[in-house]
């Protein structure tokens, strides 16, 4: 499996379908970034993840987020 080049961010990363893509997003070479609002959550990530502590409810603690996401649109 070769590395993919792009850094993704997983929102809700420690909920029942963010875990998921987590697991899929490392498997498949990317680099991943999860969004998660609580750090003890965060705990039950799969290794290579990186969690980053945010709410998307509130705006002042998204400047953590990582500016090399790609927008998988």
């Amino acid at each position: 499996m070769s590395k993919r080049p792009h850094t993704i961010l997983v929102v809700g990363a420690t909920g029942s379908v963010g875990r998921f893509v987590v697991a899929e997003a490392l498997k498949q070479g990317y680099a991943t970034r999860a969004l998660v609002r609580n750090l003890d959550k965060a705990k039950t990530l799969p290794e290579g993840a990186l969690a980053v502590v945010g709410d998307l409810t509130d705006a002042a603690t998204l400047d953590v987020l990582p500016r090399d996401v790609v927008n998988a649109g």
